[in-house]
């Protein structure tokens, strides 16, 4: 999705490019960019990572961007680290990551995905996912429930312009995590 230019710079592919405007970035790639370059700094054996907020000031344009991260909490048990995203002079995203120790705890049981995830079909569903921007085309998308059109029962907007979706994230052994988003709805 990037070519590394070297020391936190990096220059955006077609892959990257959102469905709402053609010279502006997917989050998707953004917030990968900066899990990528939050991987490589301050590394302890034993911390492993525990939460991710992303903000987002504005579009990111498909452009050269610079990342830099710093850790601003190094303890023992936990570490705080953060990241920027700029292109130019102006900051477009902003991060926090916690690091936590591990410990051997016996696990819980977790619940598996509501239904298996559909198998990978040779052709792609038309829909605007997998036509008319770089991220859908770049992605094989699978839909355990609902669809790409289909605002899920994870999914309200307020009477103010504001909605929250909420997904669960499964691998193939279970649920991992949550992601929360907070939406701007307007018409156009």
């Amino acid at each position: 999705m990037y070519r590394s230019l070297g020391e936190g710079r990096y220059l955006p592919s077609e892959h990257t490019q959102g469905p709402w405007d053609p010279g502006a970035q997917h989050m998707g790639p953004v917030t990968a960019l900066i899990v990528h370059e939050l991987a490589t700094t301050a590394p302890r054996p034993g911390l492993e990572p525990a939460r991710l907020v992303v903000d987002v000031f504005a579009p990111v344009p498909l452009a050269e961007l610079r990342v830099m991260t710093e850790a601003a909490r190094d303890g023992k048990r936990v570490q705080c680290l953060t990241a920027s995203v700029w292109s130019g002079e102006r900051e477009y995203v902003r991060a926090t990551a916690w690091r936590i120790r591990e410990s051997a705890t016996p696990a819980t049981a977790v619940a598996g995905p509501p239904a298996p995830v559909p198998p990978r079909s040779g052709e792609r569903a038309p829909s605007w996912l997998t036509s008319g921007f770089g991220y859908g085309r770049a992605l094989d998308w699978r839909f355990v429930t609902g669809g790409p059109t289909e605002i899920g029962p994870a999914t309200v907007i307020g009477p103010s312009g504001r909605g929250l979706t909420r997904s669960t994230l499964y691998d193939e052994t279970g649920e991992l995590g949550t992601a929360t988003q907070t939406l701007f709805v307007a018409p156009r």
